[in-house]
């Protein structure tokens, strides 16, 4: 298990910090995989289980959010449309309950 929180830095070099996060890392029987990666149209995250209203978030490489889904009810996989991404390398995260995964998705058309 690993902690993390991130340091705000604004123009004016004042900075906050955000709430502490728990992430897991390796194979811990609950995680997804991204296929295909790379992916060009569109990619599918398959959930290693079912899992309850999970949320799916995108950041570029530059942190900046790129899309926020939250699903109701139960899932085991989720499709991210990918044509209108610009190409690159995008950080995936997917939340459910107190469980949060992180995965890398590359975009190439």
């Amino acid at each position: 298990m690993n902690y993390y929180r991130l340091k705000m830095v604004d123009n004016d070099l004042r900075y906050t910090y955000s709430p502490v996060r728990q992430v897991r890392m390796g194979d811990n029987g609950v995680g997804f995989a991204i296929i295909p990666n790379p992916a060009s149209d569109q990619a599918v995250i398959h959930f290693n289980q079912i899992i309850s209203s999970p949320e799916i978030i995108l950041y570029g490489l530059n942190g900046q959010l790129v899309t926020r889904t939250a699903i109701s009810g139960n899932a085991n996989y989720y499709t991210v449309p990918t044509r209108r991404l610009p190409a690159g390398v995008y950080t995936v995260m997917v939340s459910a309950g107190s469980n949060t995964f992180i995965g890398k998705l590359v975009v190439a058309h």
